[in-house]
């Protein structure tokens, strides 16, 4: 069980950790488990008190479902969570009561704000926390709880823009010229240039943002434009490498045909002959959700076994 404690400036509350075995410093919501006999509810106000000192913890909604497998001090644990929501004072944390465990692990509380979780380069758990927070908070609370294991990576349409960057780059040095020169014809070639770009641009915005990667439990899917364009499931799988850009650093017209794009290569049990193929493409430029998806990929491969290949690593 996790919770979001938000404020009325919707900043929510992290608690800082170390793992004892590596010293590798996270991020991650106050939570923990549900004793016998409690509620969800009844589990959420313990853990709340315990760990932050909130003595009176209101209502959550519940919003996210999530099954991973986590490593910390040495050992693997597969665990359930449920999300809720709680909607908070700002309050200053003082645990209350900590385990031995606890003490030695926990090093401090932070109320952070969206675009500092969505931005920051240190480790927050899950990865995604930012993108998926502001999400919810813009597009209000579920009518199911969402299952967080279903969306890996989401292309996004940050950085939209460079797709138009050479077409309108071209288009003004068309104009400028045309303007030199006195030619209207160069100056509305320039002009279409231009749009072309505008165009592009907000082709790659509402496009190639229909990029992701799923899991749906048993396969790995890229879903592109609302289909699942491939699929293999996990138990086939023995690598995923995750490249930073594409195969071909060109402005084609789809991510089959290349482009800026990370990329995702698979060696598949299944595939004749053996060997990495392409598998997906996902519109990603930010640094920050780069990061996430590369974290949340995995995740996902030590959840089912998966040898893993991120985005710093060479094949």
């Amino acid at each position: 069980m996790k919770l979001l404690l938000v404020d009325d400036e919707d900043r929510v509350l992290l608690i800082h950790a170390k793992d004892p075995q590596t010293d590798a410093k996270c991020w991650y919501p106050v939570g923990g488990g549900i004793e016998a006999g409690e509620t969800l509810q009844d589990a959420a106000a313990r853990e709340a008190y315990e760990e932050t000192g909130l003595a009176e913890l209101p209502p959550g909604v519940p919003v996210w479902l999530r099954d991973h497998r986590y490593e910390f001090d040495g050992q693997a644990f597969d665990v359930h969570e449920e999300w809720l929501l709680h909607r908070v004072e700002r309050f200053e944390p003082a645990p209350a009561e900590l385990s031995d465990y606890e003490t030695r692990t926990i090093l401090g509380f932070r109320w952070w704000q969206l675009h500092e979780l969505t931005n920051t380069t240190e480790t927050i758990f899950p990865p995604q926390l930012g993108q998926l927070l502001t999400d919810l908070i813009a597009n209000g609370v579920p009518p199911e709880p969402f299952n967080l294991n279903v969306v890996l990576a989401s292309a996004s349409t940050r950085g939209a823009w460079r797709g138009g960057v050479l077409p309108a780059l071209a288009g003004i040095v068309f104009i400028v010229g045309g303007i030199a020169v006195d030619t209207l014809g160069v100056v509305i070639a320039g002009a279409a240039f231009v749009l072309a770009g505008i165009v592009r641009a907000a082709w790659w915005a509402k496009v190639c943002a229909t990029s992701r990667l799923v899991d749906d439990g048993r396969h790995l899917v890229w879903m592109y434009r609302g289909e699942r364009r491939e699929e293999v499931p996990w138990s086939d799988l023995r690598h995923v490498l995750f490249q930073r850009y594409a195969r071909h650093v060109t402005w084609a017209f789809g991510p089959r045909w290349g482009g800026p794009f990370p990329y995702v290569l698979i060696d598949s049990r299944a595939d004749r002959p053996a060997g990495l193929r392409h598998f997906a493409e996902i519109f990603i430029i930010d640094k920050a959700q780069l990061q996430a998806a590369d974290e949340a990929l995995a995740n996902a491969c030590l959840q089912h076994r998966v040898t893993y290949h991120g985005i710093e690593s060479r094949w």
